[in-house]
């Protein structure tokens, strides 16, 4: 089996929103340190083609920010990255933007929240090379990944995936009001077989 890849544009993303949040210079630190500085002004176009753009590259990336800023600081920085990604996936999928203006009014908040995660998930999949599920019981979402690109390769004691975090609460947004709790309760980078986020629906 190949080794897992994103597409050209979901490492873009990526990279943009690590500018968005630290400046093109920080971002350029941290590919230099992760051993990847032939992305340093280099980003790679917004295709769908998988051209060896590696998951590991990005918990390369995340790993030497921990080492930087500390989990703490890591933290604040990654949620932001995970929101400016959901932020311009939703500007470059029409089908997802339609989606959200459309259904959302119209249903129960339940069925708003499990339709935006399938879907999310539908679009994770088809931009990196992972398994997203989805279930609930009475009174949480769930949300598991295979191969999340953001402790691919590394290990750490707690988790540590933010971005996913900061990605889930963007695309919840228009479904809650951006209520929602959203904790990583078990993280590859712990040992765990998947990354699993428990969400839960706060009053709106």
């Amino acid at each position: 089996m190949s080794e897992p890849q994103a597409t050209a544009k979901a490492f873009r993303t990526f990279l943009l929103g690590l500018d968005d949040v630290i400046g093109a210079h920080g971002t350029a630190m941290l590919l230099r340190r992760a051993g990847i500085a032939q992305y340093i002004g280099n980003y790679p176009p917004s295709t769908e083609e998988r051209n060896g753009y590696l998951l590991r590259y990005f918990s390369r990336v995340i790993l030497e920010m921990f080492d930087i800023y500390g989990a703490m600081g890591a933290r604040a920085i990654m949620q932001r990255v995970g929101r400016a990604q959901a932020s311009r996936g939703l500007e470059e999928s029409a089908s997802l933007v339609i989606f959200a203006r459309a259904a959302m009014k119209l249903m129960p908040i339940q069925q708003r929240v499990a339709m935006v995660l399938e879907r999310s998930g539908r679009a994770l999949q088809d931009q990196i090379d992972v398994v997203v599920r989805t279930s609930k019981n009475q009174d949480h979402f769930f949300v598991e990944m295979q191969h999340c690109p953001y402790c691919i390769d590394w290990k750490h004691t707690a988790p540590v995936c933010f971005a996913m975090i900061g990605f889930l609460h963007r695309v919840l947004q228009r479904a809650t009001g951006g209520t929602e709790t959203i904790e990583e309760i078990e993280c590859c980078a712990q040992g765990a077989a998947v990354c699993k986020y428990r969400i839960t629906l706060n009053p709106e």
